[in-house]
């Protein structure tokens, strides 16, 4: 199986069966990684986003109006999210 469908099946298990009511979203992604110094972090969010998408949680990754990203080395590989709502965009 190619590693982006397990990827996105790993995470439709894991990601809580909840809604953030939009229109639009902030993001903040923590990436913890054991190959830390191997993985670009703008490669980690698009699969995250649209896994985000598919499992009903935002209405559409266009919405996403603001973005912070931290990648940090780890034993053993997590993710963090946190998903903020916003009325209106600035």
């Amino acid at each position: 199986m190619p590693e982006k469908k397990q990827y996105e099946r790993t995470l439709a298990l894991l990601l809580p069966r909840t809604k953030v009511p939009g229109p639009y979203y902030r993001v903040v992604y923590n990436f913890y990684l054991s190959n830390f110094a191997l993985t670009d972090w703008d490669n980690l969010i698009k699969p995250f986003q649209d896994s985000l998408v598919k499992q009903g949680i935002i209405s559409d990754d266009r919405f996403i109006l603001e973005a912070t990203v931290r990648k940090s080395e780890a034993e053993e590989d997590r993710i963090e999210v946190e998903i903020y709502s916003r009325e209106i965009a600035e």
